[in-house]
C-alpha cells in the first residue's frame, strides 16, 4: 500500500512524461524545471564557497557547504554525490539537501558535480567521484577537515558511486570513510529482480533504468563491473558504516535490501531504513513528501553516533 503522500503526488503528476520518453536535453530540463515545486525549501547555512579540481578528465566542479558554527581545529566531514541517473541532476537539484544535511549535523558537506553521460559515459563518473575523494583528503589541512573522518552521501546513481569511492579507498589503503549515507543507491544495474518486475505507475521503473544504462554505458556489458554494479564486487568487507534508505515501491529495493543483507554478513555495522509505500526520488521531493526530512534526520543521527564513536 503506497504512503499517503505519494499517491497523493502521483495523483498530481499525472500526465507527466517519463525519462525514457524524453530525449537527454529535455530530459534535463524536465528535471530542473521542477525543482523549485518539489525540492526541500532552501535554508541558510554559514557560507556556500564554488570550487573546482583537476580530475582527470579536466575541471570538475565542487561546492562547499559550511555549517553556520565553524569549530576549531580538523574537523569531519560530508563527501556528496547527487543522483539523477548519471544524465541529469547537478549542484543546483541537491542543494537544498546539501543544506539541510550541514543543518541537522553542523558539518561542512562537500558536493561534487561529476560529468554526466552520455556526453561522458562510463567511467567517467566513477573517476570524478573517486578524484574527488582524493582531492578532500589532500586539501583536508586547507578546508578544516580530518580525513580519517570523512562520511559518504549519495542517492540513486551517487548512492552507488559513494559505494565505489568506499570499496577504492579500501583497496588503495587511502583513509576510510568513517560512514556511509546511501539512499535508494544503484548497486546492481543487471536489473533482472522481482522488485524490477514488480514496480510500475512510479516516476522510476524498470524502463527508465534501462534508459539511463543506454546512455551512461558503452556496452551493456558493463553493468557486470563493479564500478557500476557495486554489490558484484569480490569483496564488500571492511567498508566503514553504512545506512541505508530504500523505498518498496521502487525497482531498486531488493538490490538495497541484498546490499545490507551482504554488509551484515561482513560484519559491518548496518542501518536499513526500509520504507514501505514510498518511492524512489523521495529525497528530491521534500516539499511534496515529508519522507526526505525524517530520513535526513535519520541519516544525520547514524552520522553522528558513528562519528563519536570514533
Amino acid at each position: 500500500m503506497r504512503d499517503p503522500e505519494v499517491e497523493a503526488f502521483l495523483e498530481r503528476s499525472r500526465g507527466r512524461p517519463s525519462f525514457e520518453t524524453l530525449s537527454v536535453a529535455d530530459a534535463r530540463i524536465f528535471y530542473r524545471a521542477g525543482r523549485d515545486t518539489v525540492n526541500l525549501p532552501s535554508i541558510p547555512i554559514g557560507e556556500v564557497i564554488n570550487d573546482s579540481f583537476g580530475g582527470r578528465g579536466g575541471a570538475v566542479a565542487l561546492r562547499r557547504y559550511l555549517p553556520v558554527e565553524i569549530l576549531p581545529g580538523a574537523q569531519p566531514a560530508i563527501l556528496f554525490f547527487h543522483g539523477g541517473g548519471w544524465v541529469v541532476g547537478d549542484l543546483d537539484s541537491h542543494d537544498s539537501i546539501c543544506r539541510h544535511m550541514v543543518a541537522a549535523t553542523g558539518l561542512q558537506v562537500i558536493a561534487v558535480d561529476y560529468r554526466l553521460a552520455p556526453e561522458h559515459r562510463f567511467p567517467a563518473a566513477v573517476e570524478d567521484a573517486i578524484d574527488a575523494h582524493a582531492t578532500l583528503v589532500d586539501r583536508a589541512a586547507d578546508w578544516s577537515v580530518d580525513p580519517q573522518r570523512i562520511a559518504l552521501m549519495g542517492d540513486s546513481a551517487g548512492g552507488g558511486l559513494s559505494m565505489v569511492v568506499a570499496l577504492h579507498a579500501r583497496d588503495m589503503c587511502l583513509p576510510l570513510p568513517i560512514a556511509q549515507l546511501l539512499f535508494y543507491p544503484v548497486t546492481d544495474l543487471r536489473g533482472g529482480t522481482d522488485s524490477y518486475a514488480r514496480v510500475e505507475g512510479v516516476p522510476i521503473t524498470a524502463t527508465t533504468m534501462a534508459w539511463f544504462a543506454d546512455q551512461y554505458l558503452e556496452h551493456p556489458s558493463q553493468v557486470a563491473d563493479w564500478r557500476v554494479s557495486p554489490l558484484l564486487a569480490k569483496s564488500c568487507a571492511s567498508v566503514p558504516a553504512t545506512f541505508i534508505a530504500i523505498c518498496e515501491e521502487d525497482p531498486l529495493y531488493d538490490e538495497g535490501k541484498a546490499l545490507a543483507a551482504r554488509l551484515y554478513r561482513h560484519g559491518i555495522t548496518v542501518l536499513l531504513r526500509d520504507l514501505p509505500g514510498q518511492i524512489h526520488g523521495f529525497l528530491t521531493l521534500g516539499r511534496q513528501l515529508s519522507e526526505a526530512t525524517r530520513s535526513i534526520e535519520a541519516a544525520a543521527a547514524f552520522l553522528k553516533d558513528r562519528i563519536a564513536r570514533h
